[in-house]
């Protein structure tokens, strides 16, 4: 879903201090705390980061961070292309479905922390992007009344219930802005400045979010998947996947089942 790329990655264990209070980097950073607590502000956003605990920093924004208990934690440096739909900080309560999928990613990254050969970061490029989905997917989801009150336009909270209930149906972006009285040129600008994404972005976000689930939950078929998240076929759910995911769904079900 985000195409990233990483620059560098550092596993620390039980660091006891930063060596700078305050700092900034050129790279999106981010934080994926496997255990201890520390106290950050960027920007507007300050709070307490702790085990299980994702915080991301914008490119030259300044990074304030004191450790508050012995941390241990991945540090990332990186790019990505989707930028707009990820808020300053992330930082999100974990039930514990997430939490096994947030500490089998953790032990892979352990595993290969050193390893810097073009094939360890391919895994740890698609490690990374999905702890962003897993913890942008919980964050922003927190049931469909407090999504869609985070969206002022009345018209786009109506597409947002619609698409939340209907993701997995065939769906039409032209009968949709119909329905609200606007040209599908007209609903994609208007959706896309209320939620950050464009419609057929955000219903294939929920379709493969639910395709995520089903690949770790189920044993059902890729046909059976792609038949229960709104796609024609294995062969076609299998290529949005790998297109978003950058790796295809029987290597994503294999990593990441514990």
């Amino acid at each position: 879903m985000f195409g990233v790329h990483i620059h560098q990655h550092v596993y620390w264990k039980r660091k006891e201090s930063f060596q700078l209070a305050f700092d900034t980097d050129a790279h999106w950073i981010a934080y994926v705390i496997e255990e201890g607590k520390f106290a950050y502000t960027i920007k507007e956003h300050r709070g307490e980061a702790n085990a299980g605990s994702l915080i991301l920093c914008p490119p030259e924004e300044v990074f304030h961070r004191k450790i508050l208990t012995p941390l241990s934690f991945h540090f990332f440096r990186f790019s990505f292309p989707e930028a707009s739909s990820i808020g300053a900080s992330i930082h999100a309560v974990l039930d514990k479905e997430d939490e096994n999928r947030f500490l089998s990613n953790c032990r892979y990254l352990c595993a290969n922390a050193l390893d810097d050969s073009s094939h360890a970061r391919t895994w740890k490029n698609h490690l990374l992007e999905d702890l962003l989905f897993l913890f942008w997917s919980r964050a922003s989801r927190g049931g469909t009344e407090e999504r869609t009150n985070r969206v002022n336009d009345p018209l786009i909270q109506r597409a947002l219930h619609y698409f939340q209930e209907h993701a997995c149906e065939p769906l039409s972006i032209k009968v949709t802005a119909a329905c609200l009285g606007l040209s599908p040129v007209q609903f994609t600008r208007r959706f896309q400045a209320a939620v950050g994404l464009t419609p057929i972005r955000y219903v294939t976000s929920l379709r493969l979010e639910k395709a995520q689930t089903l690949l770790l939950e189920t044993e059902y078929t890729l046909e059976d998947i792609a038949e229960k998240c709104g796609y024609l076929n294995g062969f076609y759910f299998s290529r949005v996947f790998s297109a978003r995911k950058h790796i295809s769904p029987s290597q994503y079900r294999k990593l990441n089942r514990i």
